[in-house]
């Protein structure tokens, strides 16, 4: 599963996903296509959020590469947090050098919000879909 909350800085639109429980090929896969159909606006951050995640399949580091390359491409800028040391095994490992440049390019540690200690939705029980945005996005927990 995947948490997704759209945030409004002055620099513009970040994306915070959060990932989830344990994630496979086929979550992977899910992101992939999920992405794919939001058009993020040019400019855009996309920030991979590690820290809920409990496992991780090697199969997903080719796939997680392959999206970042991708956001990249349509001119997102791809940050990942959150990851510990047996995550970060598995995307090098996963990935070879590609699992490497990945981690190394787009960071990996530090909070999950750039600049805030607490972490987004702490403290309560969050609907499926919040409310929108002016830009009409909305927060959403996808399976």
């Amino acid at each position: 599963m995947i948490e997704l909350r759209p945030i409004l800085t002055p620099e513009g639109l970040l994306l915070w996903g959060r990932l989830l429980g344990t994630w496979g090929r086929e979550d992977c896969a899910f992101l992939r296509g999920l992405f794919a159909e939001l058009a993020l606006p040019a400019g855009s951050r996309v920030l991979l959020d590690f820290s809920g995640l409990g496992h991780l399949h090697f199969s997903c580091a080719p796939w997680l590469v392959e999206l970042s390359r991708a956001l990249e491409e349509e001119g997102a800028r791809v940050e990942i947090a959150g990851l510990n040391d047996r995550l970060r095994d598995i995307l090098e490992l996963g990935a070879a050098s590609d699992g490497r440049d990945f981690i190394e390019r787009h960071g990996g540690n530090g909070s999950p919000l750039p600049g805030r200690a607490e972490r987004l939705g702490s403290g309560g029980r969050q609907s499926r879909f919040g409310r929108p945005d002016p830009h009409g996005l909305a927060a959403a927990r996808l399976n």
